[in-house]
């Protein structure tokens, strides 16, 4: 019983990072991936889109759980894409 509940647990846990892995926020595999179908003309909108989603999974995450820490995670994303932006 606990090999097979560790083994569940690992699963859901890579379940959860794969799929976090894809939201399209830079610099994650999903914000490279919008990245490259927007093309590199279009950076803006693609900080732009990072900078929401990050903000509102956030925001979910946070409502959901009461856990503070993917909301901090996903807010150093905004904040690097926000400052990503400013320099442009």
């Amino acid at each position: 019983p606990y090999a097979k509940y560790f083994l569940l647990t690992l699963s859901e846990i890579s379940l959860f990072w794969a799929i976090l892995n894809l939201l399209p926020i830079l610099p994650l595999d999903g914000g490279r991936l919008l990245e490259t179908i927007l093309g590199p003309g279009n950076i803006n909108v693609t900080l732009w889109i990072s900078i929401i989603v990050a903000v509102g999974v956030g925001i979910c995450a946070f409502a959901a759980t009461g856990q503070p820490i993917l909301p901090i995670f996903l807010g150093m994303f905004a904040y690097q894409a926000f400052q990503a932006l400013k320099q442009d």
